[in-house]
């Protein structure tokens, strides 16, 4: 159930991510598309208002060339030229110019006015003529630009006529006379309504208008539609634009909505022609861009969902595949193969899956025939460890051994160091002895008598005394045989060491073969390896006490075969001594003589005494350091008995760690 579960959730998770990527890439596409209709109707709408506005444009200067037009028939008019000339009747000349003002003027729409202005004479109307003391246009800028610039047409500022209360705007020309003299100006009032109705009729797409404006930004031609600027442009931040860097496009945000405002310039008045578009020109059509591109959307949207419910549950049928292998595998079943047929990443995870049975099917044969070993290994460990606790044991023995022979040993030295103070106390007396027979010669067979007892007992006690050292010279030499014996233990215990420290190294690369499942092993093998070295110390710790102890052994056999030859030559003494004293018991004659020479030997003997007592005091010293020695190699031999116990421990956890190691491989079918 809950693999199942899991199943789904997976399933669930790779539709939701499918579905999440499609819908922002959906979105995103969409928002792009958007962006670029935008931009793409924007770029179309100010070229469609461009060219719209140099329609109109061409429109008004079409307008104006027809005025232009009729402007330079009036120039040439030779009847204009005849008002100059005297010879011609005047008033009927009047007549004529009359004549052709009114006729232009009835000839095209939009003009208020046609009129001749005299540089010296009358005004003539194309409704009346009349003197300049009446009417004068000589004070009018057009008409004194038009005289200074004689070759152009001049367009004036627009303004509302005096007399009919128009917007009116003035096209004037200066008229030559026969021989070029400046003799008056031509000029037409042009009705703006005219102009203004034509503007008004121009359609700026659906809500754009357009309005001409002068130089200043003063709004010439209005528009009705214009509801925003009044009869002004200056005030306004895009005119600046327009006029400085007579740009034909800009943007303009009006009130947060955004405004296109574009321009065409008229050559001849240098008015501007400027149109207004708003946003919602393209916004509309964007609107049903926007629709359609939703649609779009949706149809897609809802098409990848299928697909990718179908990729999903393709993948998820695959996985499915594997996750009921790997259970099977979970169970101990490692014979058990996945088969995938997808063609894709997920049969290349199978094959990986089932390269990897086959590693770990080989690696647990491999644990199995490896544990059966160290399960042999761990018995050998056991056994050798009942045979090393055996021979420590017996180390153990011997040392005590040892130790009490460096007990008793000790005892004798002390009896002999007695024995040597009273051999001195009877030297001291000999002495005495014999410097009384040198005093007191009468009394020489008393004394004699005396010596030969002393002698006696001087025999006695040198008896007692070569027979001690013998019998310790005796016991130095067992004890290193002893020692001997120790160090040969020694060696064993060391091999034995060697050998379970191999062991547990090999242990230890057998549990790192075993991978996982013989970490506990190797901590085993470790502990081992630890107690084998400690083992080993010990060991060596032993071997160097026993080389001092047998050092010492050697040592204190040179002092009692020294102590031997000097209580040989003591015995010697003796006999002499003895002999001496049978001598002067024989005959008093050569006593003086006999004991002058005992007196030598006497101090002979006295030095001897001196070294024989500092070798002794060198005995007790060593025989207290041997049974010091003895007790430290006691509580070494301890320790490793201690840790052969662990050790065969070990050995017994190694053993049950192999069994059970072996019960696990048993559950896998390889």
């Amino acid at each position: 159930m809950v693999s199942n579960k899991k199943r789904r959730t997976i399933f669930v998770k790779m539709a939701l991510t499918n579905i999440v990527i499609l819908l922002l890439s959906l979105f995103f596409v969409g928002y792009i598309s958007h962006k670029k209709s935008k931009n793409a109707m924007e770029n179309n709408l100010e070229i469609t208002s461009l060219q719209i506005l140099k329609q109109a444009d061409k429109g008004f200067s079409e307008y104006l060339n027809k005025m232009t037009q009729e402007l330079t028939i009036l120039n040439k008019n030779v009847d204009i030229k005849d008002l100059e000339d005297p010879a011609q009747d005047y008033k009927k000349t009047q007549q004529y110019v009359q004549y052709a003002l009114k006729s232009i003027k009835e000839s095209l729409s939009g003009i208020d006015n046609v009129y001749y202005s005299a540089e010296h004479g009358a005004v003539i109307i194309d409704s009346e003529i009349t003197d300049e003391s009446k009417l004068s246009f000589r004070d009018k800028d057009w008409y004194k630009k038009a005289k200074e610039n004689t070759d152009k047409f001049i367009y004036s500022e627009p303004y509302v006529d005096a007399v009919t209360g128009n917007n009116v705007l003035t096209i004037s020309k200066a008229v030559t006379g026969y021989n070029g003299e400046f003799i008056g100006v031509v000029g037409i009032d042009i009705n703006l309504s005219e102009i203004e109705t034509y503007i008004h009729d121009v359609s700026l797409l659906d809500y754009g208008y357009i309005v001409i404006a002068d130089n200043n930004g003063k709004i010439v031609i209005n528009n009705e539609k214009n509801k925003t600027f009044g009869e002004n442009l200056s005030g306004f931040e895009f005119w600046d634009t327009l006029k400085n860097s007579n740009q034909e496009k800009t943007k303009w945000m009006n009130n947060g909505e955004l405004t296109f405002v574009l321009q065409s310039i008229d050559e001849k008045t240098g008015w501007r022609i400027v149109g207004f578009v708003e946003e919602k020109e393209i916004t509309e059509h964007l609107s049903s861009i926007r629709n359609t591109i939703f649609i779009a959307v949706a149809v897609f949207f809802t098409l990848g969902i299928i697909a990718s419910l179908i990729l999903t549950k393709t993948i998820t049928e695959q996985i499915k595949k594997i996750n009921i292998g790997v259970r099977k595998i979970a169970t101990g079943n490692l014979r058990e193969r996945i088969k995938v047929s997808s063609k894709d990443e997920i049969q290349e995870l199978a094959e990986n899956l089932n390269t990897a049975l086959d590693s770990i099917s080989g690696l647990l044969k491999e644990i199995d025939s490896t544990s059966e070993e160290m399960y042999d290994s761990a018995s050998g460990i056991a056994s050798m460890s009942e045979e090393t606790h055996a021979a420590v044991s017996e180390v153990a023995n011997a040392i005590n051994e040892v130790s009490n022979g460096s007990t008793d040993q000790a005892t004798a030295i002390s009896n002999v160091t007695n024995t040597v103070d009273g051999l001195s106390n009877r030297i001291d007396d000999v002495d005495k002895n014999i410097n009384n027979i040198l005093n007191l010669s009468e009394v020489t067979d008393k004394l004699s008598d005396d010596g030969l007892k002393v002698l006696n007992l001087l025999i006695e006690k040198s008896v007692v005394t070569k027979q001690n050292t013998q019998e310790s010279s005796s016991n130095v030499k067992e004890m290193t045989d002893s020692i001997k014996n120790i160090n040969q233990i020694s060696d064993v215990i060391s091999g034995i060491t060697e050998q379970t420290n191999l062991l547990a190294l090999n242990a230890s690369i057998e549990a790192a073969r075993a991978g996982e499942l013989g970490k506990g092993f190797a901590v085993v093998a470790e502990e081992i390896r630890k107690l084998a070295e400690e083992s080993k110390d010990s060991t060596d710790k032993i071997k160097s006490i026993i080389k001092e102890v047998n050092q010492k052994s050697i040592r204190f056999v040179d002092s009692m075969e020294e102590t031997v030859n000097i209580l040989n030559e003591q015995d010697e003494s003796i006999n002499n001594t003895k002999n001496i004293f049978i001598e002067i018991a024989e005959s008093i004659e050569p006593l003086v003589e006999a004991i002058r020479y005992i007196s030598n030997l006497t101090d002979k003997m006295n030095n001897d005494k001196e070294n024989v007592k500092k070798e002794i005091d060198n005995i007790s010293v060593i025989s207290q350091d041997v049974a010091s020695v003895s007790e430290e190699v006691t509580a070494s031999a301890e320790e490793v008995t201690a840790t052969m116990d662990e050790l065969t421990e070990y050995a017994d956890k190694l053993d049950g760690i192999a069994e059970n190691l072996k019960e696990k491989l048993n559950k896998f079918e390889l």
